[in-house]
């Protein structure tokens, strides 16, 4: 095996270490940390800040953005210094090794630790382990200044092949930061700054782990299928007490109940100083890992053994928790990926950070969000190159709860200088630094070298030939393949194999429904496998949001304050709300921009039922061709501005309508229907789980006063992760223009319904299909009816029908999560949706439909 470079931080999150006490200095744990802004240069040491200096409490980890309320000051945060200090104690030991680990300081920062500078990072992307063994002292002070970056970008630099737009600093470029607070399209101006992830101090008394690399695939059996596991192994270590091992094994478990699963003989040489370990092995019969989709993300405990058979010293270090699974790239030039032998549907949204401030989420509140993710169907997020790597805790938790992760290296749309040695060194030490801890995961599914670089490039002008980066096309390349052998990898995203965003080849940012104003045919004609990027809107939140962001008053979708959220493409003369209008026309037949003088509250509620209607039909059709393996990822998950941005989910964290939309085409198990033109209506049956569904499928055609015009019912088997067209004339046995394409006469009815029931009787999945243009006029009352169960002390089932047909029916429950929300409701099939909350209390809820005045209050 070949010798791997030291690792930038350190390895493998969910390594343990014997010996190894690790105390984070952190406010939430009671550490206290103050903070001071300065002039640029101002104090060059901490021995300069005068002693009269007004200090002020901060919070570590997070950032100075955080702690500032004026919006002036948020946006010229760069151009200060920004002083952290605390003080705390230690127990300095002759015979260990003292460490202070730094997992991420936004940007230029210039560490002190008792006067003494040990520390200066250049790049909000490292993270730093020092040796403070020979500093360390009982009582300590650390002072970190964060200088100001504004002077480093006014240098004279080299021009760019290309220009952007997208980033208003223009030398960025050349400093390795997140671009948020420089895009003025879709995000604050605030500046990021300061210790944005866990300060921790380390003391070690047994190992120093130099690097960590585990490898897992999976093979298949003599019968064909996947179930050998294959890990190779190679860690550098050095032993602080001297201990001479002989022999040892890696052992692998079981995570949940600790049974030995296998073992193997390890490897061992001496390295100078160093023990240099590594060993391969292979076993049988081990579950695979899956998205939570599609099967269980089973995961192992990998443990090392080091042995000592004279004086019988035994020690174990335990490297974490490691799925198996293979990944397979059917083509070079197309992605469609083969997930154990698997063709799939990966659908998501990319992720935005929760709290774009301070770019902290506590731990229970990452759970929950992740877990509503799962709960709509999602099993896949990006992290695009536009934004930062996550946090350590969010990557093990995606890997533990089965949501697969496509990442972007974080670079974005610039011409970054691949021939700067020192930049181009910053740039590998980022890389091993994200790899040598999150590489080894089986929820890594793809890597990209960056978001929208060569599409920028091709977009400016630039020939075919000189698109290429040495950066993405050599650097990342080579140290994902030796870090991630088995995850793919592209240079960019977007990126084909001629023009970089021409969407048919590689991976695709599919604006055709969407930015590109196309009708769903487009979307049905649009072959990519992956869409990396697709259907975004200025997404209307709810008014109890839109209510707390404009302090309790009504602010019409014209003023300036609901414009500053809304996304942009700079120097465009549109914005996405227009994106939403004209959709709102095509749907619906209604003049936006009438409707928003006349009846701006009822333009809000087009708008919401809009983009909920276009997500769920897309993200249908786009399933519906997933036979071969597909993806789509919507963009993007969480906004980062109060108000109607391109977020899934607002400011609040409260999902918006199109959340809802995308969450009923994500089910692993669902309906999805298709309007197929003069082929009628086409209902698809898609069924993610390893088992074949024995079910019962009804579908009936209803009339606008809520009568079946026909009605069938048949047995049917569901393959396992398949889906599967049904013609819907064909299945009611007679031609009903399902599509109403043919249009020989008026209508006979409004709405075709499908309900996919288990044989236990359960229903798997209900469906309403019915033209939007159909569900506007306006009714006194339809009927609805709700009736609400209690299911624990947190959850409520809340069952609804309806005499007539109701459209778009909402749900405004304060304080719940919901299952579902903007759904159709038809006579003869009720819908149940599930509410829970985070803590006991009073069901208080109202509920509406689109086509009705009258709001019914649920209580219970």
């Amino acid at each position: 095996m070949e010798k791997l470079p030291p690792a930038a931080s350190q390895p493998s999150e969910g390594v343990k270490l014997s010996g190894e006490v690790v105390k984070e200095l952190s406010t939430a744990l009671g550490q206290h940390f103050e903070w001071l802004s300065s002039a640029s240069e101002a104090y060059l040491t901490p021995q300069d800040i005068n002693q009269h200096a007004a200090f002020q409490p901060a919070v570590v980890p997070g950032t100075v953005t955080q702690l500032i309320n004026h919006q002036e000051t948020l946006s010229t945060l760069d151009h200060l210094d920004h002083w952290y200090r605390t003080d705390f104690s230690a127990e300095p030991d002759a015979s260990a090794k003292t460490l202070l680990r730094f997992a991420g300081l936004l940007t230029f920062a210039d560490v002190f630790l008792n006067n003494e500078c040990i520390l200066q990072s250049r790049n909000a992307f490292h993270a730093h382990e020092v040796d403070v063994s020979d500093k360390i002292k009982p009582n300590n002070q650390l002072y970190i200044c964060f200088r100001a970056i504004a002077p480093a970008l006014a240098k004279k630099q080299p021009r760019g092949r290309f220009p952007t737009r997208l980033v208003n600093e223009r030398h960025l470029r050349f400093v390795r930061t997140p671009v948020l607070g420089y895009t003025p399209g879709f995000a604050s101006p605030a500046k990021l700054v300061g210790p944005f992830r866990p300060i921790s101090l380390i003391t070690q008394r047994q190992f120093l782990l130099k690097t960590a690399q585990i490898n897992t695939d999976l093979d298949k059996d003599a019968q064909g299928n996947f179930s050998v596991g294959v890990l190779s192994l190679q860690i550098s270590l050095k032993d602080l007490t001297q201990t001479h091992y002989t022999q040892g094994n890696v052992i692998l478990l079981d995570a949940q109940s600790d049974q030995e699963i296998s073992r193997a003989n390890l490897s061992l040489h001496q390295d100078q100083d160093n023990w240099v370990i590594e060993a391969h092995l292979r076993a049988e019969n081990i579950a695979a890992y899956w998205p939570h989709t599609h099967g269980n993300p089973k995961r192992y405990q990998v443990i090392v053994e080091l042995q000592n058979q004279q004086d019988g010293v035994s020690r174990r270090i335990g490297l974490g928790e490691y799925g198996f699974r293979h990944l397979e790239r059917v083509s070079e030039h197309s992605l469609e990926l083969r997930f154990n032998g698997v063709p799939m549907f990966f659908r998501g949204a990319c992720w935005t950070p929760m709290h774009p401030m301070s770019l902290q989420t506590e731990a229970a509140a990452l759970r929950q969000r992740l877990q509503m993710l799962c709960d709509a169907g999602i099993n896949m997020l990006r992290i695009p190159g536009n934004m930062l790597y996550e946090s350590d805790l969010f990557y093990a938790l995606c890997d533990a709860i089965g949501i697969l992760i496509m990442q972007d290296y974080a670079f974005t749309n610039f011409d970054y200088p691949d021939t700067d040695a020192v930049f181009v060194e910053s740039v590998k030490k980022e890389a091993v630094g994200f790899l040598a801890k999150h590489g080894s995961r089986a929820n890594l599914t793809l890597l990209s070298g960056n978001s929208e670089v060569a599409q920028q490039a091709a977009m400016m002008g630039l020939a075919l030939d000189q698109l290429g980066n040495a950066i993405f096309d050599d650097v990342l390349k080579t140290l994902s393949l030796q870090y991630a052998p088995q995850v793919p990898y592209v240079n960019s995203s977007p990126s084909a194999k001629g023009i970089p965003f021409h969407v048919g080849h590689g991976t695709s940012h599919y604006y055709g429904v969407g930015g590109y104003m196309r009708s769903f045919e487009d979307a049905r004609l649009f072959k990519g496998k992956w869409i990396a990027e697709c259907l975004a809107f200025s997404h209307v939140p709810e008014d109890s949001s839109l209510y707390q962001f404009f302090d309790n008053a009504f602010v019409p979708s014209h003023h300036p304050r609901w414009k500053d959220a809304v996304p942009r493409d700079v120097g465009s003369g549109w914005d996405f709300s227009d994106i939403t209008d004209f959709y709102v026309e095509k749907l619906f037949g209604v003049m936006p921009a009438k409707l928003r003088a006349i009846e701006p509250q009822r333009y809000l509620e087009y708008c919401r039922v809009t983009t909920v209607e276009v997500v769920e039909r897309t993200m249908s059709i786009f399933r519906a061709d997933a036979t071969a393996g597909r993806a789509a990822l919507v963009w993007f998950l969480h906004d980062l501005k109060q108000g109607a941005g391109w977020g899934y989910i607002d400011s609040l964290g409260k999902p918006k309508s199109a959340f809802y939309g995308l969450a009923r085409a994500c089910q692993p198990t669902t309906l999805l229907f298709v309007d197929e033109g003069l082929e009628g209506l086409a209902l698809y049956l898609a069924n993610d789980s390893a088992e074949t569904l024995a079910c019962q499928l009804e579908i009936a055609l209803m009339t606008a006063d809520g009568q079946q015009f026909e009605y069938q019912t048949q047995a049917i088997q569901l393959k396992s992760r398949t889906v599967e067209r049904v013609d819907v004339d064909a299945f009611l046995g007679r031609f009903v223009d399902s599509s109403y394409a043919y249009r020989f006469g008026a209508r006979g009815f409004v709405a075709t319904v499908a309900k996919l029931t288990a044989a236990q009787g359960n229903v798997l999945s209900q469906k309403v299909y019915v033209d939007a243009v159909l569900t506007q006029h306006v009714h006194q009352d339809v009927g609805l009816t709700v009736s609400a169960q209690v299911i624990d002390e947190v959850s409520y089932a809340l069952t609804i029908s309806t005499e007539k047909p109701a459209y778009f029916v909402t749900i405004d429950a304060p304080n719940f999560v919901l299952s579902d929300n903007y759904f159709h409701v038809v006579p003869g099939f009720a819908t149940i949706v599930v509410l829970k909350s985070d803590a006991p209390q009073t069901l208080h809820a109202r509920m509406r439909a689109f086509n009705a005045n009258k709001t019914i209050t649920i209580k219970q």
